[in-house]
C-alpha cells in the first residue's frame, strides 16, 4: 500500500515558496498566543521581550507550524 499519490510524487524534489496574504504583525502573534492559551509575555510586552535579548515581541513558535499549514 502506497501512501503518496502521483501528484504528491510530482512535487518531489521542486521548491515552493508560501506568501502570506498580509504581513506578520505583532498583533497576529499576540492573539494566537491569548487563542491558545499561552500568556507568555514575550507575546505581548516589547519592554519585556527586549529585556530578554529580543528586538521586540516575538510570536509561540506554533504559530509557525499552524501557517504553515495554512
Amino acid at each position: 500500500m502506497t501512501l503518496l499519490t502521483d501528484e504528491a510524487r510530482a512535487l518531489v524534489g521542486r521548491k515552493k515558496v508560501y506568501t502570506a496574504p498580509e504581513e506578520f504583525g505583532a498583533a497576529a502573534g499576540r492573539y494566537f498566543g491569548i487563542a491558545v492559551g499561552d500568556h507568555n509575555p514575550l507575546y505581548s510586552d516589547a519592554e519585556y521581550a527586549r529585556a530578554q535579548g529580543l528586538r521586540g515581541v516575538t510570536a509561540p513558535p506554533t504559530l509557525i507550524c499552524e501557517t504553515n499549514q495554512y
